[in-house]
């Protein structure tokens, strides 16, 4: 069980790695941290995703969207969970809010948000919103929650100082068999090399 482990870890690493590699944004612009933590939820990772603003810009809206075979959903009490609203109803229904796919935003409180879309399912959270307080430093955009192996992608667009700024990329766990497709295919591109 520790070797599965300590694999695991390591072949989160790599995939970490990977999602950095795949983000393509202008040389100045807002960038995309996504760290991973073992859920409340038992066979689930929680990503979250932190947005740090280009150094001295003003990000004024955001638009997210992502995308899963599989991800997590939690609507207490049949309450939409799209943002943070419904995380005091989480207790009710024996939940922790990090195992809910969520943007980290509450509609209301600090600032009553102008949504223009929101939607969520068992494979899909997207939302549009601005009006919040403007983010000049780090803060964090939403978590996912997949399952320990699952595969994901985003696409996050973003208003920095007026202009509009679009990254994509994907996260996760792929299956093992696609793992050792992509790995097997590293190796016979190191062999070809020599």
């Amino acid at each position: 069980m520790k070797k599965e482990t300590n694999m695991r870890t390591f072949v989160k690493a790599i995939v970490v790695i990977g999602v950095m590699a795949m983000v393509a944004a202008p040389a100045s612009a807002w960038t995309i941290t996504v760290t991973s933590a073992a859920a409340t939820a038992t066979g689930f990772t929680t990503y979250t995703f932190e947005i740090t603003p280009d150094g001295g810009k003003t990000i004024s809206s955001a638009e997210g969207d992502f995308q899963a075979t599989v991800m997590r959903q939690v609507n207490p009490f049949t309450l939409a969970s799209v943002f943070e609203d419904a995380n005091g109803a989480m207790g009710g229904v024996a939940e922790n809010p990090d195992s809910d796919s969520q943007f980290e935003f509450h509609t209301t409180i600090p600032d009553t948000l102008l949504i223009a879309a929101q939607s969520e399912s068992a494979t899909n959270l997207t939302a549009a919103f601005t009006s919040f307080a403007v983010k000049t430093s780090v803060f964090n955009l939403a978590h996912i929650v997949l399952p320990s192996d699952g595969l994901a992608s985003y696409d996050i667009l973003m208003v920095e100082d007026n202009e509009e700024i679009r990254q994509t990329g994907e996260f996760g766990i792929p299956e093992p068999a696609t793992m050792l497709v992509l790995l097997g295919g590293g190796l016979l591109a190191v062999i070809r090399r020599r």
